[in-house]
C-alpha cells in the first residue's frame, strides 16, 4: 500500500436536541459524494482500512486488527482524503435525523466537556467539504419528540354581533417534565364570518409576528421552545364581519414543534346574533327634585343618580338628572335607582301610585317590543336618606391663605419677650414662591445685616425696623428675597450700636418645585369603592432632597380602566358640547406639606389599583407607580328583579301576613313584584306585588322569608 500524503479526520457527536445528551446506536455513514458511495476511510495509521459506517457507543476494529472504543454519542473516521462529503445519520428509534432544531435554538446546549456544539451544514446532512489536515468536528443533532403538547382555547365571550371584536386566548403547555419542546408552530382555521383584525397577535403579552393566508382562513404563529411544564399564552382579536349570518361559528386550533411532538385540536365555539337597531328598545328618564308637588318639567335634575336594569347593568345621570339604556332586549324589565345615590338629603318618593310602581318608590316595571322608546322617571324630595349608610370622608385640613402663609399678616411682637431670634420664616417653612420675607427680632439700637447664601441681600428688600410700645422689642423686616432652587441659607449679623457682633443666626429655606417620588398617606385617603363616595388618595409629594413641594403646584396622573378620574368627568361634564377635547387629569397640592388629594368618579370596581405618576427634575425622568387597594365599603345589598307566572292559593295561602280585597279569589297569569326590603333577625322582609290583569290596579301583600 502507498501512504497517503494529505488525510483528514472528521469526528463529532450524536445528540438529543432537547437536552443535550448523547446518542447511543446511532449508525452514521461517511458518503463521498462524487461517487454516491461510502467514502474510503483508514485508521489512525493512514494505510489500514476502516470501515465507512460506524455506531456510536460501540467498538469498531480496522484492518489491521487495532480496535477503537466510541463513547455513547460519539463517531470518528480517522482518516479520508480531502474531498466533499454528506453524513447518513439512521439514529435508533424514536429519534429522528435530519434535527428541524435550528442552530440558535441549540446553542444553550453544552458538549459532555462542558463546551458549545459545533454545528454546521453537515449537522443536518447537507454537503461538506474537507480540505484542511486539521480534525474537522461536525456534531449532529437528532429529535426525539417530547410529551404531546397540551393546548387550551377559550373565546372572551360565547355571543357576538356584526362588528364586536372577540379575543381569543390560547394556552400552549409542554407536557414534558423532563425536555423542552422545539421551535412551536400554532396553526389556527378561523371561520368565514370573522376576519383577523390587524396587529393584535401577541404571545406573553408581546406583539409577535404571524402569517395569515390570502382568504384569511388560516392564521399560523411560531413561537420560541418552551422549557420543562412550561406554558405560553397567545391572544388575538377576531371581528365578526357585518355580512356575517347567525348561527355558531367554530375555529380549530393546533400546535406542533419541530421535534414531532403535536397537540390535540382545541377549538372554541361562539354564536353569531344579529342585532338589528329594530330588534332592541330603549328606555330613558330623568331624576328630580322637589317631590310630587313641583311639574318634572321645570323641577332641577339631580346627577349623580345611579339607575339599574334587573341584568346588573346600570347608568348615571348628567348633571341634569338624565340617564338612558340603549339596545336592551325587548320584553319586561325593572328599572330601579339607588337609593344611597340620591345623597344626605334626598329620599325617594312615589308619585305614580300604580302597579308599574307596585307601591316602590325605587323601582319601575318597564316593557315593549323593539324599536320601542320607554320612558322612567323617578322622583324625589328632601328628608334623611336613611340607605346612605356610614360612609368615611378623606380628612383634609384647610390650607393656609397666601397672606398667612407668607407671614403678611402676622403680629410680630404677640407673644414675644425681649431678645434676639429668628420670627421668620420657621424652620420648616416651605414656600410658595421663589420669593421670601424675612423678620429677626433683637433689641433696640442693634443693626442687622442679613446675608443670602454669604453675599449681602439687595438694600431695596429691606422693609424696616419696627418697635413694640414700650420700645423693649425692635423687629427687622426684608420683602420679596430671591430664592434659589433648593436650599438658600440666609445669615443674619446682629451687631451693636458700636459694630460689634452680638450674635449670628443662621436659617436655611428650602423651596421645592420639582417633585420626584410620591408617598401614599392611607390615613388621609378614602379607599372605597361603594358607587357613591368619591374615592380620595392622597399623596405626600417629595424633591430628591426629601422635602415636600409647595403649595398650589400641579403635575399629571393616570389610572387605568374602569377607573374614572373625577376631575376630568367634572371638565366633560362642565363644557359637554363645546367640542373640546378631554382634558388631562391633574393632582394639585393643597398643603404646605406637599400633600396633593386624587379623586376618582365613585365605583364599584373594588379590588386592586395603581396609579402612575410621572415626574421629572432637570434631565431626570420618571415614573412611579402607586399600588393601593379599594374596599367595596359597607354598603347595604340592593336586589333589583321581577317575576312573572302563575299564583298559586295552595302555595301562598299559609304564608300570608296580610291580604287586600282580592286576597280570596287567586287568579292566573298575574305580574309580580318582589322587592327586599331588609332583614330583621335574620329574616328577609320582602313585599309582594302583583296585577291581575295588568291594568294598573295592584294589591300588595308581604312575605316572610328566612
Amino acid at each position: 500500500a502507498v501512504p497517503i500524503s494529505v488525510l483528514i479526520d472528521p469526528f463529532g457527536i450524536v445528540f438529543d436536541s432537547g437536552d443535550g445528551s448523547p446518542v447511543a446506536g446511532t449508525r452514521v455513514t461517511l458518503i463521498d459524494v462524487e461517487t454516491g458511495a461510502p467514502a474510503i476511510v483508514f485508521g489512525d495509521d493512514g494505510v489500514s482500512a476502516f470501515p465507512s459506517s460506524v455506531v456510536t457507543g460501540t467498538t469498531v476494529t480496522d484492518a489491521s486488527g487495532t480496535s477503537y472504543a466510541f463513547p455513547p454519542g460519539d463517531y470518528r473516521f480517522p482518516f479520508v482524503r480531502p474531498g466533499r462529503y454528506r453524513l447518513l445519520v439512521e439514529p435508533p428509534a424514536p429519534y429522528t435525523a435530519p434535527s428541524l432544531s435550528t442552530a440558535t435554538e441549540l446553542a444553550s446546549l453544552r458538549r459532555p466537556d462542558g463546551l458549545p456544539f459545533t454545528i454546521g451544514a453537515g449537522s443536518y446532512g447537507a454537503i461538506f467539504v474537507l480540505s484542511d489536515p486539521a480534525p474537522v468536528r461536525t456534531d449532529i443533532p437528532v429529535d426525539r419528540p417530547g410529551a404531546p403538547l397540551d393546548l387550551r382555547k377559550t373565546a372572551s365571550q360565547p355571543v357576538a354581533v356584526p362588528g364586536d371584536g372577540i379575543q381569543y386566548r390560547i394556552v400552549v403547555t409542554n407536557g414534558d417534565a423532563t425536555r423542552s419542546t422545539g421551535a412551536i408552530t400554532v396553526s389556527d382555521r378561523l371561520p368565514a364570518a370573522m376576519r383577523l383584525k390587524a396587529d393584535t397577535v401577541r404571545y406573553n403579552g408581546a406583539q409577535t409576528p404571524y402569517t395569515i393566508t390570502d382568504d384569511g382562513s388560516l392564521l399560523s404563529v411560531t413561537l420560541p421552545s418552551l422549557a420543562e411544564r412550561a406554558n405560553g399564552v397567545l391572544t388575538y382579536l377576531l371581528e365578526v364581519r357585518p355580512d356575517a349570518q347567525p348561527g355558531d361559528t367554530m375555529n380549530r386550533a393546533q400546535a406542533r414543534d419541530t421535534r414531532g411532538s403535536i397537540s390535540p385540536v382545541a377549538d372554541a365555539m361562539v354564536r353569531i346574533a344579529r342585532d338589528g337597531i329594530g330588534d332592541r328598545l330603549t328606555i330613558i328618564g330623568r331624576v328630580t327634585d322637589g317631590g310630587c308637588v313641583v311639574d318634572p318639567d321645570s323641577a332641577s335634575g339631580i346627577g349623580g343618580v345611579r339607575v339599574m336594569l334587573e341584568d346588573g347593568s346600570y347608568a348615571v345621570t348628567d348633571i341634569d338628572g338624565r340617564y338612558h339604556f340603549e339596545g336592551v332586549l325587548p320584553g319586561t324589565h325593572v328599572v330601579q335607582i339607588d337609593p344611597s345615590s340620591l345623597g344626605a338629603s334626598l329620599v325617594p318618593t312615589d308619585c305614580a301610585r300604580n302597579a308599574r310602581s307596585a307601591g316602590s318608590a325605587i323601582s319601575r316595571f318597564v316593557e315593549g317590543q323593539g324599536g320601542v322608546l320607554l320612558r322612567v322617571d323617578f322622583r324625589a324630595r328632601s328628608g334623611t336618606n336613611a340607605a346612605l349608610g356610614s360612609l368615611v370622608a378623606a380628612k383634609r385640613a384647610a390650607p393656609l391663605s397666601e397672606p398667612q402663609a407668607a407671614g403678611a399678616e402676622r403680629d410680630w411682637f404677640s407673644g414675644q419677650t425681649p431678645g434676639i431670634a429668628w420670627l421668620f420664616p420657621d424652620a420648616d417653612h416651605n414656600p410658595r414662591t421663589k420669593a421670601v420675607r424675612v423678620s429677626i427680632k433683637h433689641l433696640p439700637g442693634q443693626i442687622v445685616t442679613l446675608f443670602a447664601n454669604g453675599k449681602p441681600v439687595e438694600p431695596l428688600s429691606f422693609d424696616g425696623t419696627r418697635q413694640n410700645a414700650d420700645a423693649s422689642i425692635a423687629v427687622s423686616l426684608w420683602r420679596a428675597l430671591e430664592l434659589a432652587d433648593g436650599k438658600t441659607r440666609f445669615t443674619a449679623e446682629v451687631r451693636d450700636a458700636s459694630g460689634a457682633l452680638v450674635e449670628q443666626l443662621v436659617r436655611d429655606v428650602h423651596f421645592s418645585a420639582n417633585p420626584i417620588r410620591a408617598e401614599l398617606l392611607r390615613d388621609r385617603s378614602t379607599l372605597v369603592a361603594d358607587g357613591v363616595t368619591r374615592p380620595v388618595i392622597a399623596l405626600r409629594l417629595s424633591d430628591r432632597d426629601g422635602r415636600p413641594v409647595h403649595h398650589g403646584l400641579v403635575g399629571e396622573f393616570a389610572v387605568p380602566a374602569p377607573y374614572e378620574p373625577a376631575v376630568a368627568v367634572d371638565a366633560q361634564a362642565a363644557r359637554q358640547l363645546s367640542g373640546l377635547e378631554r382634558a388631562r387629569p391633574v393632582w394639585h397640592v393643597e398643603s404646605d406639606d406637599g400633600i396633593a388629594y386624587v379623586e376618582l368618579e365613585p365605583t364599584t370596581a373594588s379590588g386592586a389599583l395603581h396609579v402612575t405618576l410621572p415626574f421629572r427634575d432637570g434631565e431626570v425622568s420618571r415614573a412611579q407607580r402607586i399600588d393601593l387597594w379599594l374596599d367595596p365599603g359597607n354598603r347595604p345589598w340592593t336586589v333589583v328583579g321581577f317575576a312573572a307566572g302563575t299564583v298559586g292559593f295552595n302555595t301562598l295561602k299559609g304564608r300570608l301576613e296580610g291580604l287586600g280585597k282580592d286576597g280570596d279569589h287567586w287568579l292566573s297569569d298575574a305580574r309580580l313584584a318582589l322587592y327586599a326590603k331588609g332583614r330583621v333577625r335574620g329574616k328577609w322582609l320582602l313585599t309582594l306585588a302583583y296585577d291581575t290583569d295588568k291594568n294598573d290596579d295592584e294589591t300588595r301583600f308581604a312575605v316572610g322569608a328566612p
